[in-house]
């Protein structure tokens, strides 16, 4: 049974993430990802505690997929939705842990996306991929995502093109404007704009989405738009299981580094880093790689990633720590967001 990815579909998701222990030379108060720092993200509205609810708000996304496990939290949150003039429909039936729920200023367009969601389709009512190709399309489009990424998503599947072989990573732009930067989703709550994966970084439709996004939360939360630039544009090392049947099945299970630094003529100079990887329900048993998990010991001793053509080495000062080869199941990479 082939799955749809999350990469499309998926809602809301709260997890728990691991900090690695801050460097001696580092201000006491220093701490990579700080929770507490984006204050709007804990707002007593849940409606205000959500970008994804607040672009439906606003009118930049038609529909939002939600995700709630009991009865009791969607009769707690109905008053912010209507508050808000937002219609809302909920599922039937769990998917794995969670109910979905369908948010909408357009109540029919809400029915719509329950109707049209292919996940229920695809993993709980066993139909294939190929089955339900329209209601992908549907669906995206309902989420407010570009064609071109949508397309591009349904394409990669049917062709099962691994990363290798896809658009998006056969070359990574040096640098990629921080607003397509959402690696976190799925490990960390609150630090992205969307979650949809584009057809490439430097999507001209995804990046429109995105600064229309953007420039609506500068105007109404400073606040919160300050917080995001300033983590969003933080350096990420991503590995990727390349061998994966496509591209998405290899994205939902990624692990990583967020650097608190700055790449330089190529070389990645830092005074922190954050271990990250997705604890989706479906796949949340696999764990973290071993090998990676050894990674994270030279990372936090390190202050220096010099890459060269196949991986890079870990340095201390002038000392090298650990050098990395990619592997045919665990490749490296780096994403410059500005």
């Amino acid at each position: 049974m082939e799955r749809i990815s999350r990469s499309l579909w998926l809602g809301r998701v709260y997890t728990n993430f691991k900090i690695i222990k801050k460097r001696k030379n580092m201000p006491k108060n220093k701490k990579l990802f700080e929770a507490k720092k984006n204050k709007d993200f804990q707002n007593i509205d849940f409606v205000l505690s959500s970008i994804d609810l607040m672009a439906v708000k606003w009118g930049i996304k038609k529909v939002t997929r939600i995700e709630y496990r009991k009865k009791e939290e969607l009769v707690k949150h109905a008053n912010d939705f209507n508050l808000h003039n937002l219609e809302f429909v909920s599922s039937n039936e769990k998917l794995f842990e969670t109910y979905s729920l369908y948010v909408s200023r357009d109540k029919k367009l809400a029915q719509e996306a329950k109707e049209k969601d292919p996940s229920y389709k695809i993993i709980n009512q066993k139909k294939t991929f190929n089955e339900v190709i329209d209601d992908v399309r549907s669906f995206g489009r309902l989420l407010s995502y570009p064609d071109c990424c949508v397309n591009e998503y349904i394409e990669n599947v049917l062709k099962n093109i691994k990363i290798t072989g896809s658009r998006a990573f056969r070359k990574l732009p040096a640098k990629i404007n921080f607003l397509f930067n959402n690696q976190l989703d799925g490990c960390l709550f609150g630090y992205r704009l969307s979650f949809h994966f584009p057809c490439s970084f430097g999507c001209r439709k995804s990046l429109e989405y995105l600064e229309n996004l953007f420039d609506h939360i500068e105007k109404n939360s400073p606040e919160t738009a300050l917080s995001l630039k300033e983590y969003l544009k933080k350096p990420i090392l991503v590995f990727l299981n390349p061998i994966l049947s496509n591209l998405y099945v290899s994205w939902d299970r990624r692990q990583g580094f967020v650097f608190d630094g700055k790449i330089d003529r190529g070389d990645l100079n830092y005074s922190s880093a954050f271990f990250f990887k997705t604890t989706y329900p479906e796949f949340r048993e696999e764990g973290a790689n071993r090998e990676l998990l050894a990674l994270q010991k030279k990372t936090k001793e390190g202050d220096k990633l010099v890459f060269g053509k196949d991986g890079f080495n870990i340095y201390k000062g002038k000392s090298l720590l650990l050098s990395w080869k990619n592997k045919e199941n665990l490749r490296a990479y780096l994403f410059n967001f500005i």
